[in-house]
């Protein structure tokens, strides 16, 4: 997936302007359950190819017990906006450097922008996302013809 991703030049010139990697982290239940955090894994990947570091534990995700993917984009926004937290240990370490955050799909963009935000707040000068795959707005019949968001 790594490899993939790097065949984007713009994910190329992003990797390359950033000071580092930080992958979005699971909840501790998921993560036991999983095995592994699939945007660790590919974080991994991608600083290894790009030469940039991994700070797997800049963020940590706090103890929900909901499922983001069967919440309303409302209520994606909401949870994840309290899902999150910077490690106090890597507060300092995060100031006016420029992070690009890694996950493997993008719904509704809830969760990079929290994340994003929280960094932010630590005091990061720029963050960026960097994904495998985003899955498309959900149509309604309605809304059968194709459309572009705008964000």
């Amino acid at each position: 997936m790594a490899r993939l991703m790097l065949e984007d030049p713009q994910a190329t010139a992003l990797l390359s302007a950033a000071d580092g990697l930080i992958p979005i982290p699971l909840a501790t239940s998921r993560l036991l359950d999983r095995g592994y955090n699939q945007a660790a894994e590919l974080a991994k990947s991608l600083g290894r190819t790009a030469g940039r570091p991994v700070f797997p534990g800049a963020l940590s995700r706090r103890e929900t017990r909901r499922e983001q993917h069967w919440l309303t984009q409302e209520e994606r926004a909401a949870h994840a906006r309290e899902a999150f937290e910077v490690s106090p240990r890597w507060g300092g370490h995060l100031r006016n450097r420029h992070w690009v955050l890694v996950d493997d799909v993008m719904t509704t963009g809830a969760t990079l922008r929290a994340a994003a935000l929280h960094l932010r707040a630590a005091g990061a000068a720029s963050v960026s996302a960097l994904v495998f795959a985003r899955t498309p707005p959900p149509q309604t019949t309605e809304d059968a013809a194709p459309r572009m968001d705008m964000e």
